[in-house]
């Protein structure tokens, strides 16, 4: 993003220094998935068949890793953050191919990439779990995110005139900062710092700011449309 630094994000090592490491299969992509999430993904190349064909003889878990901005697969550093995924459903297709749909399960580090055999990438890699909190610093950011996530989800039903009522919000902080992360058109630098932060207290900070900045002016619009649809000749301001 032009005239603005990447986030710092130093390896977990500092900060985790026993901690237990395992090979894990690695698929670089340009996609962030947070734990709870699902994605559907087109497999076609023949390492990435192989890579499913591996995985799904073991515990159906592979890491997703994407690349900072202007690296390529080749320049996925160690101290990255990966998405920890499984395989819940495939669907073979008659060509080889396979469509199938992956969960959100965790967050791992990439110790080091490894020399393997495999036709995919490799990584050594260890867990990142969240650093224990006292509710003080939770709790109130929590509420504030849940009551601004529900106002942004209320009035994009409207606009958008969909049906239903939206999606019930977790109640648990962590699980609710990685939801309501994975609702918002965000940029790829804060997908990754909310991937990649270790306290849930940060992740509600960011959301906060991002939803706060945004949340008013699509009620605003949801407003404008109700009246409009109203009237049809509504063209004053929204009240504020």
């Amino acid at each position: 993003m032009p005239g603005r630094a990447a986030p710092h994000h130093p390896p977990r090592d500092r900060y985790l220094p026993q901690v237990t490491t395992y090979r894990l299969p690695l698929f670089p992509l340009g996609m962030i998935l947070y734990p709870g999430a699902d994605a559907p993904l087109h497999i076609f190349e023949p390492r990435y068949r192989r890579l499913l064909a591996d995985v799904r003889s073991g515990d159906g878990r592979f890491g997703i890793i994407t690349a900072p901005e202007g690296a390529g697969e080749g320049g996925i550093p160690a101290g990255r953050i990966a998405a920890l995924v499984k395989v819940t459903a495939v669907e073979p297709l008659s060509d080889g191919r396979s469509d199938i749909v992956v969960r959100g399960v965790g967050r791992v580090v990439l110790r080091e990439w490894l020399a393997d055999p495999a036709p995919y990438r490799v990584g050594l890699v260890a867990p990142l779990d969240d650093r224990t909190e006292g509710d003080a610093a939770v709790a109130p950011a929590t509420v504030r995110v849940r009551e601004l996530a529900r106002r942004a989800l209320l009035a994009t039903f409207a606009l958008k005139e969909l049906p239903g009522e939206p999606q019930p919000l977790a109640d648990d902080a962590a699980a609710l900062s990685f939801q309501v992360a994975g609702m918002l058109a965000l940029d790829d630098d804060d997908r990754y710092a909310l991937l990649a932060a270790d306290r849930v207290s940060e992740r509600l900070a960011l959301l906060e700011s991002r939803l706060g900045a945004g949340v008013r002016g699509v009620e605003a619009r949801a407003e404008l449309h109700r009246r409009a649809k109203t009237n049809g000749h509504h063209h004053g301001p929204v009240p504020g």
